[in-house]
């Protein structure tokens, strides 16, 4: 319930454009009244500032629509992949450099992905059976992974569904 009925519409009315998308990259860039929508929405920024310890920097901004007629799997993984600006920086730490539609890319180490701030707004009720978000709760203190490192840990604890409905903000 964070953001309103008001806002959400809003929100919807920006993202009109890809009604028949089930994904874009890039919303943000794409949806130029995004930014000034969330910008001004108190509520959103007052639960996200307390786990802010410098300077917020967008650095993945991903639409997702995933419609029941069409509902695709998601297999356990980590989102370790960031957006970065050229030139890529010196650090031998970051892997996984490429460039996809004008836009570079990376795997950043650990201790990056430490310090990011994942937002997730929906826009829709989500439950085990419509969209919601599936940790593992633990392992993100496992560093970053590779696919099959990922398969094992998930087989080592108990998954956690974390529903959400219509507004809300998940940090």
């Amino acid at each position: 319930g964070v953001l309103s009925s008001e806002q959400l519409g809003q929100l919807e009315q920006e993202l009109s454009p890809f009604a028949d998308s089930y994904g874009q990259r890039d919303v943000l860039l794409k949806c130029p009244g995004l930014r000034p929508l969330l910008a001004t929405s108190t509520d959103f920024f007052e639960i996200i500032q307390p786990y802010a310890s410098a300077p917020l920097t967008c650095v993945k901004h991903v639409y997702f629509d995933n419609p029941p007629t069409s509902n695709w799997p998601v297999y356990s993984h980590q989102d370790i992949v960031i957006s970065v600006a050229a030139p890529r920086p010196a650090a031998t730490n970051y892997q996984g450099w490429r460039t996809k539609h004008g836009r570079t890319s990376c795997v950043a180490p650990a201790a990056v992905l430490d310090q990011m701030l994942i937002t997730r707004i929906h826009l829709d009720n989500t439950d085990a059976h419509n969209g919601a978000l599936t940790v593992w709760p633990g392992t993100q203190r496992q560093g970053v992974l590779k696919p099959s490192e990922v398969q094992a840990a998930t087989q080592l604890t108990a998954p956690r569904v974390i529903s959400a409905s219509r507004g809300s903000v998940l940090l």
